[in-house]
């Protein structure tokens, strides 16, 4: 295991730098983090049926903090499921404790770290594409005849700041409410970012 305290992010290489930066979006669009001292510690990313998505996630640990993480593949009707879901798990408190050292984790409350926001055009866009990897989607506009790339979450402060660095990048798009709370359903409002025209898609799939 190679994992060391990391005092501060720009003594790491820049492909470990950048490496990070996605591991970091991902784990803000679909990660969970454990923090019980003594009992568990550890990070899981969820990769749904993306089984290609596993071995990048396996790497970004392993390049960036040397650590051995573990694939779980659940088969339809295993805990409930509709359709083949992976995940990776990789346990380490250091790496939980300068993880959390580094911003807010959780689907309602992520943020994006400030040496991410502050850094520079090519860490934002690493964070970006990590990020729309675990939350986004290209689309078919019928309507528009136009395809359109999306993330959403119910996280409106976290999809803000998304949003202030795509257009940081000259990405423009658009914000707004997906689907409003429903208390009986147990649901929360939810939001979406949407690029819709083909030169800033393009500018997306150039720059992210």
């Amino acid at each position: 295991m190679r994992m060391y305290p990391i005092k501060s992010q720009a003594s790491l290489p820049l492909e470990m730098l950048l490496d990070k930066a996605r591991l970091l979006g991902f784990l803000a669009g679909d990660g969970t983090i454990t923090y019980l001292p003594g009992r568990t510690c550890q990070v899981r990313a969820h990769c749904g049926p993306d089984r290609e998505m596993v071995d990048v996630v396996v790497r970004w640990f392993d390049q960036v903090y040397g650590l051995w993480a573990s694939h779980k593949t659940l088969e339809p009707g295993e805990a409930k499921r509709k359709q083949v879901y992976n995940y990776v798990q990789c346990s380490s408190r250091l790496m939980v404790e300068e993880l959390l050292s580094l911003g807010k984790f959780g689907m309602y409350r992520w943020d994006v770290p400030g040496f991410i926001v502050n850094g520079s055009d090519a860490l934002r866009a690493a964070w970006i594409s990590g990020f729309f990897e675990a939350e986004g989607h290209v689309y078919w506009n019928e309507k528009h005849h136009a395809r359109q790339v999306c993330a959403t979450s119910v996280n409106k402060a976290g999809l803000e700041q998304v949003r202030s660095m795509l257009s940081g990048l000259n990405i423009n798009s658009t914000f707004g409410l997906l689907n409003k709370a429903a208390p009986e359903k147990n649901t929360l409002d939810s939001y979406r970012i949407t690029i819709h025209f083909h030169e800033d898609i393009k500018k997306y799939r150039d720059v992210v």
